[in-house]
């Protein structure tokens, strides 16, 4: 009976994990699929520069915090979260890149249903915090999404940041319905909701355990027919850089002959053209085998290679390359490369990074396993 209790517990555990990195994942597709759909159904919208960057801006940053939302599943069957995750951030920055996500939720959403929401800004010059920057992103976004909804006749978001002592205050007040007291003092426990079937009851208890675990606090006064309002207070940093942070060169000092290897024809197009934008001459290999064959044919600098692929995988791969070239540089891309330590490298590869890789990810990978030659 008791193994039973258990594993019920288990299976609990796992349902609520996964409906919320379901909450959390979608949140993050959305601003992706209405900046692109906008992009393919508004054409004319291409020639606008900076309307253009600014809705790949967008792509970019839900893009990177979607890929955090799978990399959070480190600290579940790790326990913790990774330090590497932490950073001085800047809090207004963050506001004013939260409040363009959302805005399809709150502006043209809110249009459609006949309500006029608007959002104002007061940020004072405050210090850096240090925690996760698309944590706190996703913090601003699930507060402003459910301000948003708290409105149904429409009305005013406003955001104020101010130093509170030691700590960072970041104000979120709404114009909105407002709760009873009964609501607010449960308004943060999980899978509490006042909106029915629309409802999870995990976007506040999810920022209520990123800013819980950030060493912050979170407040919430609200009033009848008057509004909310959220105050999260943060510890204050004072900013160091980090060796990441500090000016360097960040361009090779030669171009690069690189074989890439993935299976996936979208993935392998999109990391050849960042590798030749980056100033390297790129081969593509659409398998494992394919790559082997390409290598032994021709003299490489480096060797980047996906892991999971069919007939040879990217260790079998990297093995059988180190067996002709022992010091062949090889970077492994995986999907797991976040959950994976340092202890888990497989044999033959230098470097593994973890999926989705950015720019900046491949510019330094190839300045810290640059070939002796190129050097």
């Amino acid at each position: 009976m008791q193994q039973q209790l258990v594993q019920q517990e288990r299976m609990l555990a796992m349902g609520q994990m996964a409906s919320g990195v379901a909450h959390d994942f979608n949140n993050a597709l959305s601003p992706i699929l209405g900046s692109a759909e906008l992009l393919l159904e508004a054409p004319e919208m291409l020639d606008d520069r900076a309307e253009l960057i600014d809705s790949l801006q967008i792509i970019r940053t839900s893009a990177l915090d979607a890929a955090n939302v799978v990399r959070r599943l480190r600290g579940f069957y790790r326990g913790g979260q990774a330090e590497e995750d932490v950073e001085n951030i800047n809090v207004n920055e963050v506001i004013e890149s939260s409040i363009n996500l959302t805005r399809p939720h709150w502006r043209v959403q809110a249009q459609a249903e006949g309500r006029a929401i608007d959002i104002d800004t007061h940020l004072e010059d405050v210090p850096t915090v240090t925690m996760n920057e698309s944590e706190l992103r996703e913090v601003l976004t699930n507060l402003i999404m459910n301000a948003a909804d708290a409105m149904p006749e429409g009305g005013t978001i406003t955001f104020h940041t101010k130093t509170d002592g030691e700590m960072v205050a970041i104000e979120l007040s709404d114009t909105g319905a407002g709760m009873t007291e009964e609501v607010r003092q449960r308004c943060l426990d999980p899978f509490f909701t006042t909106k029915g079937e629309r409802g999870t009851g995990l976007g506040l208890a999810m920022v209520y355990g990123i800013i819980q675990r950030s060493h912050g606090t979170i407040d919430v006064a609200s009033e009848l027919d008057k509004g909310t309002t959220f105050t999260i207070r943060l510890p204050s940093e004072i900013h160091v850089p980090t060796d990441s942070q500090l000016p360097q060169d960040t361009e090779s000092s030669d171009a690069l002959r690189i074989l890439a290897v993935d299976d996936d024809a979208a993935t392998l197009r999109s990391l050849g053209r960042m590798l030749r934008a980056l100033g390297h001459s790129v081969e593509l290999a659409a398998s494992g085998s394919e790559g082997l064959d390409k290598f032994r044919e021709s003299k490489y600098d480096l060797v980047v290679t996906d892991r999971a692929m069919p007939d040879m995988n990217g260790d079998q791969l990297a093995e059988a390359i180190k067996e002709l070239v022992s010091d062949q540089p090889v970077i492994m891309l995986t999907g797991l490369g976040n959950m994976m330590g340092t202890e888990e490298k497989p044999q033959g590869v230098d470097l593994v990074l973890g999926k989705p890789v950015t720019m900046d990810m491949l510019r330094q990978a190839l300045l810290n396993i640059q070939p002796q030659e190129a050097i």
